[in-house]
């Protein structure tokens, strides 16, 4: 049975009342009181064939294919068997559609249990039905499914059913459950590798328990499991606000653990680029390029970052090109980074081609765009092209903010060295609730 703790058992006896016919078209999914099902199927040549195809359509995502054999082999009336009932599920479940292959199963364990001749209902099947659960975060769902499963009311739950309940609960950041549960998998010794841990890790990080994840993590070590990859970037990620201590996990994988991967390191320099860092962040690419790891736009766009807050806008401008010759094609958010940086070194004609090479690539700038390149005339020699890019941001779709009149006031008064001019600008903002007082001096906004 399951322990009681954290409120696990109502929520347990609320997960019962989701399956109901309407939604699964099985009113006894999980009431029955019988014993496990075990029902045979005639395994003839028919019943491996469709096995066959099933576990390939699984394998391939290909779920019309799957639903189709499915019912095929449903109408024929061929017993199915385990496997094909688990590929079945699997299929629809890695295609996104959860919820079909949740239907599947209710009718399935209702004609297990209603009808002799039934389709087996084997511990694969009910697994899958839990991976569906997770996929959905129907996280009560998948606490009354593997309630069934450890009262023996359905085939007896392995490694496999507690992960995946835990991973239910860690998408639905009920990092408690998923605490539970990954306790209660280690009292059982149904731990399995590092799923579970993983998903309980994951489950801290979506609560913003990183404390916990770094315990949990120390824990599941000290029980023997070894973190994989995945366990160990779930935990740096949690972790993020912590750079100190996310670097400490990247040096326990480099130092004989488990390998790095390019989310390794994109996590570990975006946290220390997050905490001022920026000449760690850009060490850290240096030893990912050494290891010969693939970066991805989200490393390029850290990277270009920590060029911006070092002040070498020609170096984060360059990473640009670099992305093109790695096959990647950059995205808003990297133009972004590489305007700040124009804009923190007041390079407005640099700010205007990338601006426009934004455009060419077919992309929407958005207002950080703006703000960034406004930023970027800070300087004041060409105040003129400011005032415009600002009235054609006020005529167009988007809404300037107070970032947006900051820069643009800053551009005025140090080209134009009219107040005035400054003042006008800094009225409108006023009027539009972006400055709160009324009595500030524009060079007092400006410092």
């Amino acid at each position: 049975m399951l322990p009681d703790l954290v409120g696990l058992r109502p929520a347990v006896r609320i997960g019962r009342r989701f399956f109901r016919p309407r939604d699964f078209a099985a009113q006894r999914v999980f009431s029955s009181t019988g014993g496990a099902t075990s029902l045979v199927a005639v395994h003839d040549q028919r019943v491996f064939q469709f096995e066959r195809k099933l576990t390939a359509a699984a394998r391939e995502h290909a779920w019309v294919k799957a639903l189709s054999l499915w019912e095929e082999m449903r109408s024929t009336g061929i017993a199915a068997s385990g496997g094909c009932c688990s590929s079945a599920l699997s299929a629809l479940t890695r295609s996104g559609h959860w919820q079909q292959s949740l239907r599947i199963f209710g009718q399935l364990l209702q004609e297990a249990e209603t009808a002799a001749g039934g389709p087996v209902t084997s511990k694969s099947c009910c697994n899958a039905a839990l991976s569906a659960c997770a996929r959905g975060s129907k996280w009560l769902e998948a606490l009354a499914l593997l309630q069934r499963m450890t009262s023996r009311a359905l085939p007896e739950a392995d490694a496999i059913s507690y992960s995946a309940a835990i991973d239910a609960c860690a998408r639905a950041a009920r990092w408690e459950h998923s605490l539970v549960l990954l306790r209660w998998a280690a009292s059982e010794r149904q731990l399995g590798p590092s799923n579970a841990a993983l998903g309980a890790v994951s489950a801290q990080e979506r609560g913003g328990q990183w404390q916990r994840a770094l315990s949990l993590l120390t824990w599941a070590r000290s029980l023997g499991i070894a973190p994989n990859t995945a366990v160990l970037n779930a935990s740096m990620s949690a972790l993020k606000g912590q750079w100190q201590q996310v670097l400490r996990l990247l040096a326990l994988m480099l130092d004989g653990g488990p390998a790095p991967s390019t989310i390794s390191f994109n996590t570990a320099m975006d946290s220390c680029a997050g905490a001022g860092e920026w000449a760690m962040s850009l060490a850290l690419f240096d030893s990912m390029t050494a290891r010969r790891l693939a970066p991805t736009t989200i490393t390029f766009t850290t990277l270009i970052g920590a060029h911006a807050r070092s002040g070498r806008w020609e170096v984060a401008v360059g990473q640009l090109l670099e992305m093109e010759r790695c096959g990647l094609a950059a995205d808003v958010v990297c133009y972004n980074a590489a305007l700040t940086a124009c804009g923190r070194s007041w390079q407005c004609t640099s700010a205007l081609a990338l601006l426009s090479d934004l455009r060419r690539a077919g992309l929407k700038p958005n207002l950080t765009t703006y703000n960034a390149a406004l930023a970027a005339f800070g300087g004041g020699d060409r105040w003129e092209e400011a005032v415009s890019m600002l009235d054609q941001l006020r005529q167009g779709a988007l809404r300037p903010d107070h970032v947006t009149y900051r820069a643009a006031i800053a551009a005025i008064f140090r080209g134009s060295l009219s107040l005035e001019a400054a003042l006008r600008y800094h009225r409108e903002a006023e009027d539009a609730g972006l400055i709160s007082s009324s009595s500030r001096q524009v060079t007092d906004f400006l410092a």
